[in-house]
């Protein structure tokens, strides 16, 4: 199984239903995150393998100052999200798929995966694909899957791309009482795609 590795340039930092839903997503490959952070200012990196909640919530176990000390914000910043999400040409939007497989996840919850994405720096980098995804983000059972579709090594910007696609979905895919699904593909010299869908977590 190959690894995802988020290399940090400054620091690094419920509705499951009726439904069987199954982690990964069939017919993709999936990939583990593992993410090098530094665990204090100036200080030893670790390696952590996990969503971004798992990562920090490690971290804070190693270093309960770890948030202050890297000015890691919880604070909702829908407005950076928002610019970053209109800077991409998302070429098509998918909403209530694969239900029996996905299915939905709850909105607020993925309002806080955006939100953790949002205040966490560095690049994520994932593997050659096709369909090659990884889940960044996970909780109450609401993930955030981030795919590569490009035939070589990807990277993006930062992991405000990821949550500017999790929010195109809230945005696009309305929530009438069972949650939220979507997938929404990015094109502009690449290929990627971001997933917001129920699992188990």
């Amino acid at each position: 199984m190959h690894l995802i590795t988020f290399v940090y340039l400054l620091s690094t930092m419920l509705i499951a239903g009726v439904y069987a839903m199954t982690s990964g997503i069939e017919g993709y490959g999936l990939e583990d995150f593992t993410w090098e952070v530094e665990t204090s200012p100036g200080g030893p990196k670790a390696h952590i393998t996990g969503t971004v909640q798992e990562v920090v919530s490690q971290l804070l176990t190693i270093n309960p100052n770890w948030k202050s000390d890297f000015n890691f914000s919880e604070t909702p910043t829908r407005s950076t999200v928002l610019s970053r999400q209109l800077s991409f040409p998302w070429t098509g939007i998918l909403c209530d798929i694969r239900i029996g497989e996905w299915g939905y996840a709850d909105y607020y919850a993925i309002q806080d995966g955006i939100t953790y994405l949002n205040g966490v720096p560095g690049i994520p980098t994932a593997g050659p694909g096709p369909g090659n995804c990884a889940r960044v983000s996970c909780s109450y059972d609401s993930a955030i899957y981030w795919c590569n579709d490009e035939t070589q090594t990807f990277s993006l910007p930062g992991f405000t791309t990821i949550a500017a696609g999790a929010l195109v979905i809230l945005d696009n895919c309305p929530d009438l009482g069972p949650g939220v699904n979507g997938q929404v593909f990015a094109q502009f010299l690449q290929n990627w795609n971001t997933i917001v869908r129920g699992d188990n977590c």
